[in-house]
């Protein structure tokens, strides 16, 4: 009973379920709303009212609009019907600076990102790196942010690469399941990061003024011989073997801290002790806009967020602001109720 191209909120967690259903909605006519299942229900239920959201599918949460929670839709009986593919996603901005705006893409956008992958393979092949035969993706970040859905969820799926779900976020399921399932690609904001450089160097202080002391000079033995190739992955890969063992094992090809500033210190730590660690940009409302292709750790570990990816410009203008344009944009914003074509 619900009039094609409707608006349906997807609000849960990352799971196979979530996948599932985000092609349902889509294949069935109607254009999914990814849901920040993080912002509480008086603000998702008065955001619902706004923009005409006429149901929500759930895990079990429910809402003022029409709520439709996974037992209930296994227990449904099947409703045959003409699939007419929509043709638009919409994601939610955080929140956190302003009032929260919508965001929509169509498949064209998402063509133009998938398509721009070309050029960051060609540039980096560290970024398309195997580990025992298998490329495996950590679906750390939500899918309903942008950074989750291309970057970690579209890109990937395009190349049939393998999914690892995580069971919960709690830090030691967080290491055990990289390590155990042998994960080669972690992208995530900054906090992750931060918080195990900020365990490990505790670690290592713990363990003594030698070991400390040991840790620190083959730190700086990299920042003189890191750049080198093959000596300084030699290097890095004998002198950290047992700080990688603590952390992820030796599986991880490719991580991205994006979202926020990262500290330099932090993309130091990680990509001398034998990672690789690269900064990268993007919004709700451009998508992925770039990320450091650099093999070099100096530059890694320098903050830098690479050139733009292909289908982007970028300017910096006379105010000092970013301006940034291209195919790969959302091609609406709605705010306060509006939307706006870009």
């Amino acid at each position: 009973d619900i009039e094609p191209n409707a608006l349906i909120g997807l609000c849960m967690d990352n799971s196979a379920e979530w996948i599932a259903l985000f092609w349902a909605i889509l294949r069935c006519g109607f254009r999914p709303l990814l849901v920040n299942i993080r912002l509480d229900d008086a603000t998702l239920n008065d955001l619902f009212s706004a923009y005409s959201v006429v149901c929500v599918l759930t895990d079990g949460r429910r809402f003022s609009v029409r709520t439709v929670t996974l037992d209930e839709l296994n227990a449904a009986d099947a409703v045959p019907f003409d699939p007419i593919f929509a043709d638009e996603v919409l994601l939610m901005t955080s929140g956190t600076s302003e009032q929260i705006k919508l965001c929509a893409y169509t498949g064209e956008q998402f063509y133009h990102q998938i398509k721009s992958s070309a050029e960051i393979i060609r540039v980096s092949r560290r970024m398309k790196e195997h580990y025992e035969g298998e490329l495996k993706q950590l679906t750390f970040l939500p899918f309903y942010h942008i950074f989750g859905l291309t970057a970690v969820y579209i890109w990937f799926a395009f190349f049939s690469r393998t999914f690892v779900l995580l069971r919960d976020f709690g830090p030691k399921t967080l290491l055990n399941t990289v390590r155990k399932h042998k994960v080669t690609h972690i992208f995530a904001i900054p906090l992750l990061w931060e918080r195990i450089y900020e365990t490990a160097t505790s670690e290592i202080e713990k363990r003594g003024e030698k070991t400390k002391a040991k840790f620190e000079k083959g730190m700086r033995i990299m920042d003189a011989i890191g750049d080198v190739p093959f000596l300084g992955d030699l290097f890095s890969k004998l002198a950290f073997r047992e700080v990688r063992a603590g952390i992820f094992g030796d599986s991880p090809r490719f991580m991205i801290s994006g979202g926020s500033r990262i500290s330099p210190d932090v993309l130091r730590f990680f990509n001398h002790i034998g990672y690789h660690l690269a900064n990268g940009y993007g919004m709700s409302e451009i998508g992925i806009a770039s990320v450091e292709l650099s093999n070099k750790r100096s530059r890694l570990s320098d903050g830098a967020v690479g050139a733009p990816i292909a289908g982007m410009e970028c300017r910096v203008d006379e105010n000092g602001e970013l301006a940034i344009r291209g195919r790969n944009m959302a091609h609406a914003i709605c705010q306060n109720g509006k939307r706006t074509e870009t």
